[in-house]
């Protein structure tokens, strides 16, 4: 992709962000697989190294990337994923709760057990 190719609205760190995106998206960055530094964003796309920062925090904003100390950026384990909505995050809680009550119920079982 030409980063310096116009999209309607668009900024350049916002196409740069779609191009890495889009690489995740397609399998050839991977899970937990190193992302080029910001000097290398910034020579592979021909831009500044504050827009190839810009394009990094971006994805790390949205989940696509996280960093990692010593390491530095990887694709996130579960890239991109949707922010829940709270009906979503309501079911999970039920959902949660039920299973610790069954663990709970589990461990008392086993404890009356030794007895």
């Amino acid at each position: 992709m030409d980063v310096q190719a116009e999209r309607a609205g668009q900024a350049t760190f916002e196409r740069i962000a779609q191009q890495l995106r889009d690489e995740i998206k397609s399998g050839t960055l991977t899970p937990g697989a190193q992302l080029p530094n910001q000097r290398e964003v910034a020579a592979r796309f021909g831009v500044a190294v504050a827009t190839a920062q810009r394009a990094l925090g971006f994805l790390q904003e949205e989940g696509w990337i996280t960093s990692r100390p010593g390491v530095g950026r990887v694709v996130a384990a579960t890239p991109g994923r949707e922010p829940a909505t709270l009906e979503q995050l309501s079911l999970q809680l039920t959902a949660l709760r039920a299973e610790v009550k069954s663990l709970r119920e589990s461990v008392e079982q086993l404890r009356g057990d030794r007895a």
